[in-house]
């Protein structure tokens, strides 16, 4: 079944959805120095501990410091005008499902009580009565095997229309503490380290085209043996995999999973060249260059900008590919195609 993205919109440090494609596309960064997030030094007892930088999104209360507090405000605020913008009524709410992608579960999330955060969703945007109403810690893969998820629910009738929606900040203190002890945010002692950011993403999906959208044509899924953090780079094993079955015949617009960190751009250019020639990439982008590396949000991140490029013209093809990469080793791929 080929998903048509009937509505989609954003939250994210430079702006709403269209905003913020407009401003990757044209090379703008959110990027800054930031206070809040210290990064260890070499040597923590002699050496002065550096500000990170990141791309942090400005909420005015002080309540949205607390975890899922913060994911549920940018989930809110991402979604609260998708309705208006895919025709939604209100006697469409009971065959309407929502899906709502999160961080995975680890030491630090473990404690945030994600799984009952859609409801709470689904209450502040004011939808009562939907078909399905489901919260998905999936991490970076989120967005791919959310869709495989809608695409269930379509053809069993579950649902008419699936409203898709993944948050993720990395700028939460607890969080970039871990990746930095980790040697995984960028600093003097990680160079090829990844910036943290923060985004969500709502989108609305159906079976029928609306205008002139863009088709979500197809995803896969693989698995790297080799995952980040381990003694050895990436085999592109699971990459290759996700990506193999999804290649039209004409190059695409590439939008890899691309944060700055050394494994994941190593484990990029070897899938291209051991799927060269049937991966052409007549363009690349990668989102974490303007707003950072946004966790599970990222992949949806990329979405929104291919969709961007697509619906407006921007792209040089009427392909976008798009990767994710979780760290336990889970690949996906997503390949997007221009609407009628």
């Amino acid at each position: 079944m080929t998903l048509h993205i009937r509505a989609i919109d954003a939250c994210t440090p430079l702006g709403d959805g269209a905003s913020t494609a407009a401003a990757i596309l044209a090379g703008i960064s959110r990027l800054s120095l930031d206070e809040q997030l210290p990064t260890r030094p070499h040597d923590e007892e002699w050496d002065p501990w550096e500000e990170a930088t990141s791309a942090r999104i400005r909420l005015p209360a002080l309540r949205y410091r607390v975890r899922t507090e913060r994911l549920l405000a940018l989930a809110q605020l991402a979604s609260r005008d998708l309705a208006a913008q895919a025709g939604l009524r209100r006697k469409d709410v009971p065959r309407c499902a929502l899906l709502l992608g999160l961080p995975a579960v680890d030491t630090v999330t473990a404690a945030w009580g994600l799984p009952g955060t859609a409801s709470a969703l689904a209450n502040r945007l004011g939808l009562d009565g939907l078909a399905v109403v489901e919260a998905h810690p999936l991490g970076r893969t989120a967005t791919m095997e959310l869709l495989d998820r809608a695409t269930v629910l379509l053809a069993a009738g579950t649902a008419d229309l699936v409203m898709v929606v993944v948050a993720d900040s990395l700028v939460d203190d607890e969080r970039h503490d871990a990746l930095d002890l980790a040697g995984r945010v960028r600093s003097s002692r990680s160079p090829a380290g990844m910036m943290p950011g923060e985004a969500a993403v709502g989108l609305i999906v159906s079976a029928t085209a609306s205008g002139s959208g863009t088709t979500v044509l197809a995803t896969g899924h693989g698995r790297e043996m080799q995952m980040i953090g381990g003694p050895a780079i990436s085999t592109a094993g699971g990459l290759c995999q996700a990506i193999g079955g999804l290649l039209p015949d004409s190059p695409v617009w590439a939008l890899p999973d691309l944060t700055g960190e050394d494994y994941r751009a190593r484990e990029w250019g070897l899938a291209l060249s051991r799927l060269t020639p049937r991966l052409s990439v007549a363009d690349l982008s990668h989102p974490a260059s303007s707003i950072g590396d946004c966790g599970a949000a990222a992949a949806a991140v990329q979405l929104l900008v291919a969709c961007g490029g697509l619906q407006r013209g921007w792209a040089i093809c009427d392909h976008a590919l798009i990767t994710a990469g979780d760290d336990d080793g889970r690949r996906s791929a997503l390949l997007l195609g221009r609407g009628a």
